[in-house]
């Protein structure tokens, strides 16, 4: 992880003083019992034997079930988009456990000793150094309508230990956990004591949105969380042909407003910087509580409440977390939309509401289709099997074509041109600060890459702004130029899409015409979800150059570009293959 023995010992130290300095003073919950020396000392590698040799979610062995699922894989011939998941701890907390039902009617003041916190992180925030405090919070008391700190929703990069502070967000800052009433976490991947750790579970009722397939594996799993306090379990449905549930979403309700987080990382110190190995990114809206506990119906809400809401009701959620999130307000979100992909096949409208069919649809919705030309870039940190027809169906859906047209659609001449695909070449994983044992979660396979038909003229190298960082990144960013019909004039487009989809078919579907019933049919082997962002036109308005296409700077301030652009055309160099190491 370091370069040298002293290298880490100071890393090491560095984070224990850090989290020790940022305990809060709050009456003890789980981390009495936790693994603390585990869960204080600076990650290990990611590696694929730690990947695959773990311990269970909550103390489960996890060994026998992940050669099952393998074996599966192999079988059904899975094209997954990412790793299996990481090391847990095998120690869990023992509590009496509460059994009633989310409370979401939450419009109290803190209580006396969540005052006391605030107060004192406030007067400690301002004193806090601007990168080398891993667990530094600068929390602020609960919000007014008026002093929501993300009304219209931003993104910002996870913090790196290590680096200089700049547009980004450590995981407390996220959670804000002081007056956090109710938190609803969804992740693949999953370090347990780890999260529990950045949350007061004597106060916040918390459910968590996890990967179970099979009834054995969610009873054993539901058995081992009894002994946390607050906690409820959520499994989407994964049967058949669902085999990841990889997406990663927040619904935190405090008492005068919801925070959605929709990150790119997992619950894990790695994916949230505190190793300084790993970069992501973190879309976070913050809506105001709606007056007099009024609730709003669904047919009022934006489109991108209604998509959050199909989402979240698809997953499986309690229907009171569901009236919960119609009591606030979601009229900031009028220039974005929440994209989604749900596991299973899908006909109609529940096919046009998801996977790619769902991007063209945001696109469509917020006014952002291209006609005339489309340039995109996309970082992600897994590549599945491409091939021109899958990059055809998503390069259309990029420009808010209709399914119909999508699947009867030619491949453009344009299209190794105008798409290009950044993910790190070998000797850029070996420069990086973690070297090959932190690429563990960047997956491509060799035998894709040199399949005749994969697009390895789009295949651009992943180099981060912040040196020595690798990628879990999964962003695509889209400028692109539409003629108006009654004018004929040109119009400039700009947007980006930040979440958890990487580029690959299990991530979108798989888009075809269903035999029998003679309609188009996508069949979605993952869970997924994320945030598209339109560019404002005043923005846009201020790059225009006749005839040319937006520059990638027209994303700063909105959705800033973590990489090195333009990025080196791979050539004759090999990527990273994560299945050789």
């Amino acid at each position: 992880m370091a370069s040298s023995d002293d290298e880490e010992e100071s890393l090491r130290r560095a984070i224990e003083l850090s989290l020790q300095q940022n305990a809060p003073n709050s009456p003890p919950a789980t981390a009495a019992v936790l693994n603390v020396t585990t869960a204080r000392r600076p990650p290990e590698p990611l590696t694929k034997r730690d990947s695959l040799v773990n311990s269970g979610v909550f103390g489960l062995d996890r060994k026998s079930m992940e050669q099952e699922r393998l074996a599966r894989a192999n079988k059904k011939r899975q094209r997954s988009t990412s790793p299996p998941p990481l090391r847990r701890n095998q120690e869990r907390p023992r509590k009496m456990v509460s059994h009633e039902v989310v409370d979401l009617e939450t419009d109290s003041a803190p209580l006396p000793w969540q005052r006391k916190q605030l107060k004192t992180t406030q007067g400690t925030a301002s004193q806090a150094s601007s990168m080398d405090r891993p667990a530094m919070v600068a929390l602020a008391p609960p919000r007014k309508h008026s002093l929501l700190q993300y009304p219209h929703g931003t993104v910002k990069k996870t913090w790196a230990f290590r680096h200089v502070r700049e547009n980004d967000i450590k995981i407390e800052e996220a959670l804000q956990k002081d007056d956090l009433t109710v938190a609803i976490l969804s992740a693949f991947d999953w370090d347990i004591d780890w999260i529990l750790s950045k949350l007061n579970t004597q106060s916040t009722k918390l459910i968590f949105v996890m990967q179970a397939k099979g009834e054995d594996v969610q009873n054993q799993w539901r058995k081992d969380a009894a002994d946390i306090p607050n906690l409820k379990l959520c499994f989407p449905n994964m049967s058949g042909q669902i085999n990841c549930m990889h997406s990663k979403l927040m619904l935190l309700f405090h008492p005068t407003y919801l925070r959605i987080v929709v990150p790119s990382g997992n619950l894990n110190k790695h994916d949230w910087g505190e190793s300084g190995l790993m970069e992501n990114s973190v879309f976070l809206v913050d809506l105001p509580r709606r007056p007099n506990k009024d609730v709003t119906s669904k047919d009022d809400l934006t489109f991108f409440g209604k998509e959050l809401m199909h989402f979240i009701e698809a997953k499986g959620l309690p229907e009171d977390v569901q009236n919960g999130v119609l009591k606030f307000d979601f009229t900031g979100t009028s220039h974005l939309a929440f994209v989604h992909t749900i596991g299973g096949s899908h006909f109609g409208e529940d096919l046009n509401r998801t996977g790619l069919p769902g991007l063209s649809r945001a696109v469509q919705t917020l006014n952002l289709r291209s006609n005339i030309s489309l340039e995109v870039d996309f970082a992600a940190s897994s590549i599945g099997s491409l091939n021109d027809a899958f990059l055809k169906n998503l390069y259309l859906a990029a420009m808010g074509e209709e399914p119909r047209k999508i699947l009867s659609g030619k491949v453009p001449n344009c299209l190794r041109e105008n798409a290009r695909i950044y993910f790190p070449l070998h000797e850029t994983v070996e420069k990086s600060t973690g070297r090959t044992p932190a690429a563990g979660t960047n997956c491509l396979q060799s035998s894709y890459y040199n399949n005749a038909k994969f697009p390895r003229a789009c295949m651009r190298d992943y180099k981060s702004i912040r040196t020595g960082l690798l990628s879990h990144n999964k962003i695509l960013f889209s400028r692109g130029q539409r003629v108006l019909e009654d004018t004929k004039q040109a119009v400039d487009i700009a947007w980006a899409y930040v979440g958890s989809a990487n580029i690959s078919e299990s991530a979108w579907g798989k888009l075809l015409t269903d035999k029998e019933k003679k309609t188009e049919k996508l069949n979605c082997r993952n869970w997924e979800c994320g945030v598209l962002i339109a560019i404002p036109p005043e923005r846009i308005q201020s790059f225009r150059a006749e005839g040319e296409i937006l520059p990638m700077d027209v994303f700063k301030g909105f959705v800033d570009v973590p990489f090195q652009f333009p990025g080196e055309q791979y050539g004759s160099k090999k990527p990273w293959f994560f299945m050789e190491h």
